[in-house]
């Protein structure tokens, strides 16, 4: 699973104070948690196929992760993907995943296939479904008792270095409202 947690440090006060710093927290880091996520449907665009993988990068929709914990003066946040494909794509596979190893058929002596191209104007859809009729006539496909893998991506990495600035810009304008209305006494 490929998801980023964000938990908040243990909140000290009387609790009309920690209740207005947790809703503002809540409020600041779903901001944040919408920043990363377009930076990560930007960065997963060049390597869309059916466009699955971005959308379960979502807090919106069921069976994905999306939780928060609002425990005894701590906030917890997590998200991501379900999507076994979401961590293959950050950390690689195969000798450039964090198994170091040839990827090999799960039965010794046999041999893996796919299909040897998908999309529009080839003989298998998007999904590896080959085509019926004359569409589907040309299918060929690929053979081999061992491949390297692909390499990692590190999408989820680089969209979070990349999107420090604006996270914390998040974190920062809820400290201000924080502030503000601690002081107003709202």
């Amino acid at each position: 699973m490929s998801h980023v947690t964000i938990e908040g440090p243990e909140l000290f006060g009387p609790p009309e104070v920690q209740a207005i710093v947790m809703e503002e927290a809540l409020t600041a880091s779903q901001q944040a948690l919408l920043v990363a996520e377009a930076a990560i449907k930007m960065r997963l665009e060049d390597h869309r196929k059916t466009g699955n993988l971005i959308r379960s990068f979502t807090t919106r929709d069921a069976g994905n992760v999306y939780r928060v914990e609002k425990t005894t003066g701590r906030l917890i946040i997590e998200w991501g993907s379900l999507m076994p494909e979401a961590n293959w794509l950050d950390q690689g596979t195969g000798i450039y995943g964090p198994l170091h190893h040839m990827i090999v058929p799960k039965k010794p002596g046999g041999v893996m296939a796919w299909p040897a191209a998908t999309g529009a104007g080839t003989p298998f859809t998007l999904t590896g479904r080959q085509r019926s009729g004359s569409a589907g006539a040309g299918a060929t496909y690929i053979f081999a008792t061992k491949v390297k893998g692909i390499k990692p991506l590190y999408y989820m990495t680089e969209s979070m270095r990349e999107t420090q600035a604006q996270r914390l810009a998040c974190f920062q304008k809820g400290a201000e409202k924080i502030a503000h209305r601690l002081a107003v006494g709202k």
